[in-house]
C-alpha cells in the first residue's frame, strides 16, 4: 500500500471497528492476548527491572 493510498483513505478503512489490530495470520484472540500479556511485561521489566 503506498503513501498516498494510505493518508487518502479514512481512518475507519486503516482502523477497522471489528478488528483494529490486523495480526497478517490470523491469530486466534487468545494467542494475541498472550503475546500483548508479553510483550507488557518485558517492555515492564525492562524499564522498572
Amino acid at each position: 500500500m503506498s503513501a498516498e493510498l494510505l493518508h487518502s483513505a479514512p481512518p475507519r478503512v486503516l482502523f477497522g471497528p471489528r478488528r483494529p489490530v490486523d495480526t497478517g495470520a490470523g491469530a486466534p484472540p487468545r494467542f494475541s492476548a498472550l503475546l500483548l500479556v508479553a510483550v507488557v511485561a518485558v517492555l515492564c521489566q525492562a524499564t522498572f527491572g
